[in-house]
């Protein structure tokens, strides 16, 4: 092979070698502002539904959130 075509498939390989471990960085990133966001005490999160919902910090320990089949109290 020839020189040139050395360098640019070694150039090929360092650039996807950055992108692929970006892209790894990304994701875990993402993943861990996720898991931020439903450890915080001040958010209603259903799983079930799949929503989820800010409450107030002035609303803490002033609410009860009932749960049946039928409906929420």
């Amino acid at each position: 092979m020839k020189l040139d075509t050395l360098k640019r498939r070694l150039t090929m390989l360092r650039v996807k070698k950055l992108l692929v471990s970006t892209l790894i960085l990304l994701m875990i990133l993402s993943i861990t502002v996720g898991c931020q966001v439903k450890e915080t005490k001040d958010y209603y999160i259903n799983e079930k539904y799949g929503f989820t919902f800010e409450i107030p910090s002035s609303w803490q320990g002033k609410f009860k959130v009932i749960e049946n089949d039928k409906s929420i109290e």
